[in-house]
């Protein structure tokens, strides 16, 4: 578990990436579920990508069910879905196209 707001910023910026909202940038981890068979990663269809980024980053960007948020690292834009609080002040933000 990692115990303060800092430790959460310092982990998601390390292991993570830059995200975008209407309401600016954050940090999360990206997972966009595939499988590597002979080195090519290909998609795994029956899930969804999913962001893991604090909690208070959800509630600072104002993201609900529908939001768009945009991976600034392709600039792909996905939608929120589902959010899913781990009780240690991270949250699993699954999204959909």
């Amino acid at each position: 578990m990692i115990e303060s707001e800092s430790r959460r910023l310092s982990f998601v910026r390390r292991a993570g990436e830059r995200f975008r909202s209407s309401k600016g940038s954050f940090y999360g981890i990206w997972d966009s579920p595939s499988v590597d068979a002979d080195g090519l990663l290909i998609p795994v269809k029956d899930r969804k990508p999913q962001i893991e980024c604090r909690d208070s980053d959800v509630v600072a960007h104002e993201l609900v069910k529908g939001s768009p948020v945009t991976r600034e690292a392709d600039g792909t834009r996905w939608f929120c879905r589902e959010f899913v609080p781990d009780g240690t002040g991270m949250t699993i933000v699954m999204l959909r196209e």
